[in-house]
């Protein structure tokens, strides 16, 4: 779920910033997404940092959800260079992406009505 409020504020309460965002974000996160499987899929560990990092960015500007805080556990155990660790945890990220997602286009939808 998204933080509603606190995504809010960060967009000085302006909806149409707020929903303009939110669409850059899904135009962006498949092909974040794509990279971080692409680099487990071929054991690139450079790249799984960098796409980690990215899609926490990309995540952070919609307040604390569960979806950031497993991305900023991820980001953490990269930095740490604890690959094993992050091939374990990376499997849950579907799953938080996908709530978060369903979450983001439900604000989107009622933001427009």
């Amino acid at each position: 779920m998204i933080n509603a409020t606190q995504f809010l504020e960060n967009m000085m309460q302006d909806r149409d910033m707020a929903i303009a965002t939110a669409e850059a974000y899904f135009a962006g996160a498949d092909d974040l997404l794509a990279k971080l499987k692409s680099a487990v899929a071929s054991k690139d560990f450079p790249a799984l940092k960098k796409s980690i990092h990215a899609l926490k960015g990309s995540a952070s500007v919609f307040g604390d959800t569960p979806y950031l805080e497993h991305l900023k556990k991820l980001d953490q155990l990269s930095k740490a260079g604890n690959f094993e660790q992050v091939l374990m945890e990376i499997s849950q990220l579907h799953d938080f992406s996908q709530k978060f997602d369903q979450s983001l286009r439900l604000f989107i939808k009622g933001s427009a009505q």
